[in-house]
């Protein structure tokens, strides 16, 4: 509902170029970014699933900025080279995620968006928390995006509860 109203909010804009940006991290990594810029007042980070960044991503992205809408699309399995499956991000630390989006925000000024899919989101709403604890600036934060989000650490078996 949040990004229908994202959607219609922001009246049409010209595409601004793609750049590939490099956040560097505090365990010496660096971010890979693809950023569609926009001239709006937001930000919206979309990190990948665990399968990895998917090529619709891409002109969903495109379309976004079209909007007004600025997207970070930093690709988690780049940056620390792991396999794309199921458990493929488990051992991410979220403090990794909330650097990119602090970035996000210190660096476009905008309010940043999360928008995570599956088990991402999970590590994304990790990521909010710290970020909040750590004195997130007030105006920094818009709100969060969840694509299907898986919010357990493991799939547990049919007719096992969950709980």
């Amino acid at each position: 509902m949040l990004i229908l109203l994202l959607l219609f909010a922001v009246p049409a804009m010209p595409v601004l170029a793609t750049e590939e940006i490099e956040i560097p991290l505090s365990d010496g990594s660096d971010a890979f970014i693809t950023a569609y810029p926009a001239e709006g007042d937001a930000l919206i980070v979309w990190f990948p699933s665990e399968f990895g960044p998917s090529p619709r991503q891409a002109a969903v992205a495109k379309e976004l900025s079209s909007l007004g809408l600025a997207v970070w699309m930093p690709d988690l399995h780049a940056t620390w080279f792991l396999p794309v499956g199921r458990y493929s991000l488990g051992d991410l630390d979220p403090g990794h995620l909330m650097e990119i989006m602090q970035a996000a925000h210190a660096q476009s000024g905008k309010r940043v968006f999360l928008m995570a899919p599956g088990r991402t989101a999970a590590l994304g709403l990790e990521a909010i928390r710290r970020w909040q604890v750590e004195g997130m600036p007030q105006d920094a934060f818009g709100g969060a995006i969840l694509l299907h989000p898986k919010l357990y650490a493991r799939t547990h078996d049919r007719g096992v509860s969950a709980g």
